[in-house]
């Protein structure tokens, strides 16, 4: 039986994407992964560069559709009391560049 080629995600090498605060994350269509201590869950539904489609549930269960955003884009979110930034570094066919980051 073939298995799924695992696909870099930052410095991590997983199947299971947890990443805790990452400064920068690859996310390939379909993939999913999860972040902030697995509070918050990032998904890329579909690439048509410039545009990407991306869902984002939220720790309080919300769900934000990111559709037709553009590198470039930021959104806020806030998890524990703190603001955390979503952030379109890249765009190309079939994976985005994000990161998240803490307000300094």
């Amino acid at each position: 039986m073939k298995t799924k080629p695992e696909k870099e995600i930052g410095h991590i090498r997983s199947t299971e994407k947890n990443i805790e605060k990452p400064e920068r994350i690859f996310l390939w269509e379909g993939d999913v992964i999860k972040i902030l201590s697995k509070q918050a869950t990032v998904k890329l539904l579909e690439t048509h560069p410039p545009f990407a489609d991306l869902k984002v549930i939220l720790p309080n269960l919300r769900i934000s559709r990111l559709e037709n955003i553009t590198s470039g884009a930021r959104r806020q979110y806030e998890y524990n009391g703190e603001p955390y930034y979503f952030d379109v570094l890249k765009i190309r066919n079939g994976y985005v560049e994000i990161a998240i980051t803490e307000r300094q």
